[in-house]
């Protein structure tokens, strides 16, 4: 246990010490000068009322927090060899002083909670328990007992949380919270050499590693990750995946290890879970729920969060793993050129990410290009070497957003198929984007603008149970939902609207129909909303016709038939593309915004320039619909091309079916949304289902989910054509005849959204 208890501390000391620089010198004078400060400002006298001028309000459970936070880094410099301030015998001495005074005046077994459970049973407990390892040396066993005796109270069962108030029943703790509670017991027990509860939370943790079909607090088969029934791999999974393997990793080789088929649990999640959604570093914003709305949590740290825990797995994986997973590393590391990966990371891991930057026999490898559904938090993605293409949705199953703690206020619209494409502008959303965006003007979206209080609708769930989507061959997919908007006072039915993407190579379709609603406000459809350079003059062209390009201009585009905005970048500019000409409304504009109208951040008022192009519905539209493609990449002159033979074309648009025909990769995508028959070319469909078919000569590939994830029963599936032979089907398809017309039987109970399989020779 001693050598567990040396590794832990060893961590400790250096996961909050950042080099910014790559030279001691600067290491030791970020760290030095961060507890310095603390340290000046700390109110020293016997008589002292507070710790911190700043953290003197008791009924703020955050501020409690960050009391001990301060501690630990003023123990963190105490005990960093070469710092100016190692071994100082008067900052050891004021440590413990304070120490002693908020165990005596602010955490103790007889204090009464109040504000945040979090802060009592993890945020406080975390810091202190890091605390009291690092300066045991200097600690009494009773001092130790007396400050471990609250963690004992608030965080007494590895299993549970809301131990600390009296407002709420006890619970089972999931996902992120049960990692951090574990780890602050973990950590407790360490110090008082408690083996009895070292391997209560070695098994404390073995549910985490079991995947959950539905609902929230865990990981899916898909690679679905939800805590609050939002999708947060990125927020509450990035912490989860962070906390839990360096707990793996200081625990392994002694009887609190955890087993090795958990170990590969966790290389299914790097592969599934994490990887789609990272692009060059940043962590996709659709998947970090309201922490989007932190100034300093950007998706770039968001993403340098993950990629840091998955450096720190390769250490004990397999060699196998560990190759593949530093492959990916290293060429995030290299993409990232926004933000500076080593800039942010712990000095234990530091000298391995320059190791493997450095080995020129480890390749960068970048991920393969992708279409993901994940199925069981509604989100889709399609990654590919230039761009990564996100769609956010929400169902009775998934909540539209987040808003709790004073974050993320204006979240309103961010699950109403909400679409964000990455490219290598790699600051579109991180410089300052979600302050200044138009919240109710996000890409993607059909909406009213009917005016929203903060935080309304939060984690609202509709009636509606369509949202998903199917993949093919890992490359192509769907995604889609039945939309049914907030439900208000002044709305008594809401609007509603069918909602389909189709996504081929560097072609993503976006279709619409059956957009219904009775007023009073308007509804539109938003095709863009894309964030300008500094000068907000990125040529914008229509129909070959450049727009002007001052920063304030809106205008009427009748007839438009294509668009093409520039980049800031060369290979990032985007174009779009109308199957039916249509009339569409345009405007630049400068905005602003500040973190604190949103969330909890700064004050200081951002201006950022964008320009946004929309359908305008009406007030009153009665199967309204609408359809775009969206070019990644490509020039003004390849979008004249395109705009002259386009390669989809849109089979079906209507209340039973949404389909469209890509004609170069022989590829058709069709949304039935019904679940009498339909049709729609060559695919007759017997229920609600989304349905992928490549046709070559040689062979046949279909794939089918229920987006729904409510058929209990069986679909079938007929295709007018021909097929010799079998090669391979997942067992969910039947296969009940093959001539003269294949007829599949599909059996969608517990698939959860799921994708199944077939493919036949021809």
């Amino acid at each position: 246990m001693q050598d567990i208890r040396e590794k832990w501390r060893r961590t400790v000391n250096e996961r909050y010490f950042r080099d910014f620089s790559i030279g001691v010198e600067e290491e030791f004078r970020d760290v030095t000068a961060e507890a310095q400060s603390y340290w000046d400002r700390l109110v020293k006298h016997e008589t002292r009322d507070y710790l911190w001028e700043d953290l003197r309000d008791v009924k703020v459970t955050a501020g409690l927090t960050k009391n001990f936070f301060r501690l630990r880094q003023m123990a963190i410099a105490l005990h960093t060899p070469g710092s100016r301030l190692e071994g100082s015998e008067q900052l050891s001495r004021d440590v413990i002083g304070a120490l002693d005074w908020v165990i005596a005046n602010r955490f103790n077994v007889h204090i009464d909670t109040n504000g945040n459970w979090w802060d009592w049973e993890i945020g406080v407990p975390s810091a202190l328990t890091e605390t009291i390892l690092l300066m045991s040396d200097s600690l009494s066993r009773q001092q130790v007992e007396a400050y471990l005796a609250p963690v004992d109270r608030f965080t007494p069962d590895p299993n549970t949380f809301l131990n600390s108030t009296p407002h709420y029943p006890t619970m089972v703790s999931k996902g992120a919270n049960r990692v951090w509670i574990c780890r602050v017991i973990a950590l407790r027990s360490l110090i008082l050499e408690d083996e009895a509860k070292l391997l209560q939370v070695r098994d404390a943790l073995s549910p985490l590693f079991e995947y959950v079909t539905e609902g929230e607090g865990g990981f899916c088969p898909d690679g679905s990750f939800l805590q609050h029934g939002i999708p947060y791999t990125g927020g509450y999974g990035k912490n989860l995946i962070g906390s839990l393997v360096t707990m793996v990793r200081l625990l392994d080789g002694s009887p609190y290890a955890v087993s090795e088929m958990q170990k590969e649990r966790m290389y299914e999640w790097v592969y599934e879970a994490y990887s789609p959604l990272i692009f060059r570093g940043s962590c996709m914003d659709m998947a970090n729920g309201r922490e989007a709305s932190r100034h300093d949590l950007q998706n770039h740290e968001a993403g340098h969060a993950v990629i840091r825990a998955l450096l720190e797995l390769s250490i004990f994986a397999p060699t196998e793993h560990a190759a593949r997973i530093q492959g990916m590393v290293k060429y995030w590391i290299l993409q990232d050129k926004s933000k500076s990966f080593l800039a942010s990371t712990p000095r234990y891991l530091q000298d391995i990410a320059v190791s493997l930057l450095q080995d020129e026999g480890l390749p960068a490898t970048a991920p393969a290009p992708r279409f993901k559904m994940f199925g069981s938090m509604a989100r889709a993605v399609q990654q590919r070497a230039e761009y990564a293409f996100g769609i956010s949705m929400f169902s009775k199953r998934v909540a539209a957003y987040e808003s709790i703690n004073g974050e993320n206020k204006k979240g309103w619209y961010t699950g109403h198929g909400h679409t964000s494409l990455y490219n290598r502008d790699l600051g579109h959303y991180s410089d300052g984007y979600w302050p200044t965006v138009d919240p109710y003007r996000l890409a993607g979206i059909t909406v009213t603008d009917e005016p929203r209080a903060d935080s309304f609708g939060n984690m609202y769930r509709s009636g509606e149970c369509w949202a998903g989507g199917v993949q093919l061959q890992e490359l192509y997919g769907s995604a889609s939902m039945a939309l049914e908007d907030y439900k208000s006072g002044t709305v008594e039915v809401p609007l509603r609207a069918l909602k389909s993407w189709f996504m081929f190579e560097g072609e993503i379709v976006a279709l619409g129909s059956n957009i219904c609603y009775d007023g009073p406000f308007q509804v539109e459809t938003i095709v863009e909303n894309r964030k300008l350079n500094h000068q907000g003059n990125n040529q914008l062209i229509v129909n070959g016709v450049p727009m002007p390009d001052q920063p304030v201009w809106s205008s009427v585009l009748p007839l438009t038939q294509w668009m093409h905005l520039q980049g800031d970048n060369a290979g990032d500019d985007i174009g779009y593309y109308f199957p039916t000409t249509s009339s569409l409304l345009a405007k630049r504009e400068t905005r602003t915004g500040r973190w604190s109208e949103i969330g909890n951040g700064p004050d200081t008022e951002l201006f950022r320039n964008y320009a946004t192009v929309w359908f305008h519905h009406g007030t009153t539209p009665q199967n309204e619909s609408y359809a775009y493609v969206i070019l990644p990449g490509i020039t003004a002159e390849e979008m004249v091309r395109y705009a002259d033979e386009p390669s989809v074309k849109i089979i079906e648009q209507s209340s039973a079916a949404h389909a469209v025909q890509h004609t170069g990769l022989g590829i058709l995508g069709v949304n039935f949304w019904t679940d009498q028959t339909a049709s729609a070319a060559y695919l007759t469909c017997t229920g609600k289902a989304s349905v992928m078919a490549n046709v070559t000569d040689e062979m046949v590939e279909v794939a089918i989910s229920d987006p729904t994830h409510e058929n209990s029963g069986t679909i079938e599936l007929e295709l007018q054509l021909e097929a010799a032979s079998i090669i391979e089907h997942d067992p969910q398809i039947e296969v009940m005849q093959l001539i003269p017309a294949v007829k599949l039987r599909y059996h969608a109970k517990a698939t959860y959204g799921g994708t199944s399989k077939i493919r036949l020779g021809r």
